[in-house]
């Protein structure tokens, strides 16, 4: 194996829920770290899709369980360790349609990346380049002709967002884009 960076691919219709730390144990399970704010909610998943450097695989559940902040998870026909250990740094994905359905105002962050961002004049404003979690509010990275500005995700900044039509219209306060944009 090289020591490149793997490039993480996207896919329109599946999500990334976890990643594989490695093997458990001596007959197969592997741990994984959750990346939801719920592991538990995905307890009872029936099967996932896992993705390694090279292949895009479906594997079912055997068993599943969340301990110490990681699930600790067997797959049908891993039984051993050294199988097991294949899967290290593999990532879990789910069929969108499997995810938890979420509250009203909530978002899935991979799916805010990459909307336009503009006024509520309508002016374009760039681009979420990533979404950062900041503890108190999330935080909007908007990259716009080679120039970056943070937006805090608050209501009174942030209007609406539609991801549906890859969308974020923003009332930006004083100052927030003056520098950054040059204005």
């Amino acid at each position: 194996m090289s020591g490149a960076p793997r490039q993480i691919r996207d896919y329109p219709d599946l999500t990334w829920l976890g990643t594989v730390l490695g093997a458990y144990g001596m007959q197969g399970e592997i741990k994984v770290r959750p990346e939801t704010d719920d592991p538990e909610y995905y307890l009872e998943t029936p099967a996932f899709f896992v993705e390694t450097a090279t292949s895009l695989n479906h594997f079912d559940v055997e068993e599943m369980h969340f301990q110490k902040g990681q699930w600790l998870v067997a797959f049908a026909g891993v039984t051993s360790r050294v199988e097991a250990e294949a899967f290290k740094s593999a990532r879990l994905l789910l069929p969108d349609e499997q995810l938890k359905p979420l509250a009203p105002g909530e978002h899935f962050q991979h799916r805010i990346q990459g909307c336009q961002v503009e006024s509520t004049t309508g002016e374009p404003l760039g681009t979420i380049f990533q979404v950062v979690e900041t503890g108190a509010n999330d935080v909007y990275e908007v990259r716009h002709e080679g120039r970056t500005f943070l937006v805090p995700v608050v209501p009174h900044i942030v209007i609406s967002v539609d991801t549906e039509a890859q969308k974020v219209v923003i009332d930006p306060i004083s100052g927030l884009l003056d520098e950054e944009l040059g204005k």
